[in-house]
Parts: structure tokens; sequence; C-alpha cells
């Protein structure tokens, strides 16, 4: 029940996590390309990485390991989520009450 609990808790952040680096990505996208980043971003769909590489051309190495920080933090949540969210896989024990009473021809 727990693991259930702390999967759906990080699923939630994760999706705060994501938004974020989303909004953050866009913000620094509209600075450098204005109106133009709205039409690239209806192409291309990807926020992020387009912010990341123009943060490196332009020299903000700090900005740009932020956002891809904020990216490696949101989808390990969401992986580890997922992973916890899945029922665990118990190997079978050997029955207890369980009497062999088969024998071998010699």
């Amino acid at each position: 029940m727990f693991r259930l609990n702390l999967a759906g808790v990080l699923l939630l952040l994760s999706t705060i996590c994501g938004t974020v680096v989303w909004i953050y990505s866009f913000v620094v996208i509209m600075g450098y390309l204005g109106w133009v980043a709205i039409f690239l971003l209806f192409i291309f769909r990807f926020v992020a990485p387009i912010a990341i590489i123009g943060l490196l051309f332009t020299g903000q190495w700090a900005a740009a390991g932020l956002i891809a920080a904020g990216l490696f933090f949101t989808y390990g949540m969401r992986f580890y989520a997922v992973r916890l969210g899945q029922p665990s896989v118990k190997k079978e024990q050997p029955r207890s009450d369980f009497i062999d009473v088969s024998y071998t021809v010699e």
C-alpha cells in the first residue's frame, strides 16, 4: 500500500517538475527568439532540448545544466514511480505442508 501511495506522489511531483522545466524552457526560448518561438514550438514540440541547445550556443552553461537536471529529475521520478506501481514478483516458495510420497523404481 505504501508503494502505491509513493508512486502516486512521485507521479504528481514529476508532473509538477516537468511543468516547471517546460515553462522555464519556454521563457528562455521566447527571450531569444521572440514570437518565432511559438511557430517553432508547434512544429518541433520539444521545448527543453531546443532551449538547452540554444543556451549552449550562447555559452550559458549554468542555465542549460539547470534545464538538463530538471529533465533528468522529471523522468527519473516518473520511471521510478512506474517501477514502484508495478506489482512485485515473488519467487514461488515450496509448500511446507506438502509431503512427497513419490518413489523411484530401481
